[in-house]
């Protein structure tokens, strides 16, 4: 269970270390605000709660593939249950998209930062329909096969190099504010989305052992 929360644990911290990046920069206290409102409007609207419920459906069937030894399943199962995890995680953020600029509206704030709400928020949506399943749903496959250790890791490493490193180079450095420190996100979603696409597309997870209670 220690890998598998661990490698989940960087999803909740997100907003801390956003606000927390924001308050060290000094930006004013709307967009600080601001930050705190699109992560929770993500929250509320649910654009990546299709992802985590067909993740949770995926280690219980490729597990069972995997405790049969039948990987050829294995693999058939996750490749379908990714699609389905595309496909309605697509339409969701679709028609996320498409409401966005009614959603911002909701918030009584300048204009300035109304239009910064509608950019992040839109184009949240597009990089969570290209790669959110890839980075997060994919890798239930992994740790049902016992592979936690790779997942972990990976996990691990992305948020502190990618999501965080970047977040200062992007936001601090290259001037970006939040704008930057979302980027760092996406950025970090992209790389575990390659590193657990090649993991997958391999034969090393099929080597890893499950404990059997």
């Amino acid at each position: 269970l220690l890998p598998t929360g661990v490698g989940h644990a960087d999803v909740l911290n997100f907003e801390f270390h956003s606000v927390w990046f924001l308050s060290a920069w000094d930006v004013e206290r709307i967009t600080r605000q601001y930050g705190g409102s699109v992560e929770r409007m993500c929250d509320l609207c649910g654009e990546e709660k299709p992802g985590q419920a067909i993740g949770l459906a995926m280690i219980t069937v490729v597990g069972q593939c995997v405790g049969a030894k039948d990987y050829q399943q294995a693999r058939h199962y996750t490749k379908a249950l990714l699609a389905a995890a595309y496909v309605s995680m697509g339409l969701l953020n679709i028609a996320l998209f498409l409401l966005a600029p009614y959603l911002v509206g909701f918030y009584a704030m300048p204009q300035t930062t109304t239009d910064l709400a509608l950019s992040v928020l839109q184009v949240n949506c597009v990089v969570t329909v290209l790669i959110w399943p890839s980075s997060f749903t994919l890798p239930n496959a992994l740790r049902a096969a016992g592979d936690a250790r790779f997942t972990m890791v990976t996990s691990m490493v992305s948020m502190w190099v990618f999501r965080i490193g970047m977040s200062y180079v992007l936001g601090a450095w290259l001037g970006m504010g939040l704008f930057g420190v979302w980027t760092a996100m996406q950025i970090d979603w992209a790389v575990r989305s390659l590193v657990f696409g090649v993991r997958f597309l391999g034969h090393k997870w099929e080597k890893a052992r499950v404990l059997e209670g």
